[in-house]
C-alpha cells in the first residue's frame, strides 16, 4: 500500500503539473520571486570549507511552509524546488562525493505518508549530481520530533548501521554526504556520521534548512 500511495502521488503530478509557486500558491512554474527573496542563507561556504556540513537556508516563514508542503501535503513539486534549489548552489560539491544518504525517517511518519519524503529527497539529489544513494541506517525506536533536546540525544542512539549486501561493496573509505530537510539538534545527523566513521567511512551533512 506504500508504494501504490508513492507512485499514485507521483503519476498525477506528472499528468497534472501545478503550476503554482509551491510557498504562496501564486500562478506561476516554480518558485515565484517573492518568495525567493525570504529564503535566507544560512552557510554560505562550500561543502569542504564546512567541518562536518552545513545547512543551506535559515528556518523561517517561507522555508517552513515549502519544507511542510512537502512533508504534511505530500507536493512533490515542492520537492523539486528544494533539489532545484540545492543543485543550484552546491551540485559541484556535492559531485564530489563518493555515495549519498540520508537521515532515517521513523516507520511511523512512513506509514503516515506513505512514502520515505527523506530518500525522495536524497534520491533526487544524487541523480542530480549523478552519485548513487544508498539507505545506510535503521531508524530509531521513536519519532525525534515529537522528543525534546535531551529525549532526542538518547533516542537517536538507537539509529545503527545497517548490514551490508555482498553485491554491494562496504562504506570503507568513501566521501558519504548525509541528506537531511532540517537541523534541529543535530543529534541524528551526529549518531548517523559516528556510524560512518566506525566504519571506515568519510562523512558531512547537508540540510534544507537549521533552526
Amino acid at each position: 500500500m506504500m508504494v501504490l500511495n508513492k507512485y499514485l502521488l507521483i503519476l498525477s503530478e506528472f499528468f497534472f503539473p501545478n503550476l503554482t509557486c509551491p510557498v504562496c500558491n501564486g500562478y506561476g512554474k516554480g518558485l515565484c520571486i517573492t518568495c525567493r527573496k525570504g529564503f535566507v542563507r544560512y552557510d554560505r561556504e562550500a561543502l569542504n570549507e564546512k567541518g562536518k556540513g552545513l545547512s543551506v537556508f535559515r528556518y523561517q516563514n517561507e522555508v517552513i511552509s515549502l519544507i511542510a508542503g512537502y512533508k504534511k501535503k505530500s507536493r512533490f513539486f515542492a520537492m523539486e524546488t528544494m533539489v532545484d534549489l540545492v543543485l543550484d548552489l552546491y551540485r559541484d560539491d556535492i559531485a564530489k562525493f563518493d555515495l549519498i544518504s540520508f537521515a532515517p525517517s521513523s516507520k511511523s511518519s512512513i506509514k503516515k505518508l506513505g512514502f520515505d519524503h527523506g530518500e525522495l529527497l536524497a534520491k533526487k539529489i544524487a541523480a542530480g549530481a549523478n552519485l548513487k544513494c544508498r539507505s545506510l541506517f535503521h531508524p530509531p525506536s521513536k519519532e525525534q520530533k515529537v522528543l525534546d533536546k535531551e529525549e532526542r540525544v538518547l533516542n537517536a542512539k538507537g539509529i545503527s548501521l545497517k548490514k551490508m549486501k555482498a553485491k554491494k561493496k562496504n562504506i570503507q573509505g568513501l566521501k558519504i554526504l548525509i541528506i537531511d530537510d532540517v537541523y534541529t539538534t543535530g543529534s541524528t545527523l551526529e549518531r548517523c556520521m559516528e556510524m560512518i566513521v566506525l566504519n571506515g567511512g568519510a562523512p558531512k551533512y547537508l540540510t534544507i534548512s537549521r533552526l
